[in-house]
């Protein structure tokens, strides 16, 4: 970074990204080091993003396709990115750490990243984990501590290991995509098998506000789940 540069305004620029509002209005020495975690980033493959309060993930980070390990520890950062482009250019990331931050739901995109072996989502505020993660291969560590509100996969599953998840998470691609269509209906009949058994799920009830289609998918859950506690 060049020694002579004194000052970076980026003021009046309300669709910037990068650097973010959190670093933008904390001066050119802010804007300068997080810049500089970007082109150490070039040369080490780990970007460092934690404690800079920021809010969203910089759209940056689509352009270092080598970087095998990203933090972004202890933000405030509330949602992912949902394109499916912004993870599919991260097929070298192995280490993916967002602890510390208030999440509260993760994009099905990061499935695409192959290469994937640890995940850290402790302390955040998630409700479910996709099931189609089940695809990520190689991941080893998948730490959801301290995530009060998760209720998919449900804690029992969670304690008997990684594996016991993939297996609920693999039952779970296999139940019909009508499912997710039919609990917006009033009176719902589903059956469906689940690892060999036949299970069988009955909704009757009264409009379908969003606080009862979320109880209709924590129930299948539970179904699904319940072959693995007995």
């Amino acid at each position: 970074m060049s020694q002579e540069l004194q000052e970076i305004s980026v003021s009046d620029n309300p669709r910037l990204q990068s650097p973010p509002p959190s670093v933008a209005s904390k001066g050119t020495s802010a804007i300068l080091a997080f810049l500089q975690l970007f082109l150490d980033a070039e040369s080490s493959n780990q970007l460092w993003l934690g404690r800079l309060e920021l809010t969203i993930i910089p759209p940056d980070i689509s352009q270092l396709s080598k970087v095998s390990l990203f933090d972004a520890t202890c933000n405030n950062i509330k949602a992912l990115p949902f394109d499916i482009g912004t993870w599919a250019s991260l097929q070298s990331l192995q280490e993916l750490r967002l602890s510390h931050n208030p999440i509260s739901s993760l994009p099905v995109s990061i499935s695409k990243l192959a290469q994937l072996r640890v995940m850290l989502l402790d302390h955040c505020d998630l409700r479910d984990v996709p099931a189609e993660y089940y695809v990520l291969s190689q991941l080893n560590v998948l730490n959801l501590d301290s995530n009060p509100k998760l209720s998919q996969p449900p804690t029992e599953i969670l304690t008997q290991g990684l594996d016991t998840v993939r297996r609920l998470w693999n039952d779970l691609l296999q139940v019909p995509r009508l499912f997710l269509e039919c609990i917006f209906l009033k009176h719902v009949l589903i059956v469906f098998p689940v690892s060999g058994r036949w299970i069988c799920l009955v909704f009757a009830g009264n409009e379908a506000e969003e606080n009862q289609r979320r109880e209709a998918v924590d129930e299948m859950w539970l179904c699904c789940s319940a072959r693995f506690l007995q």
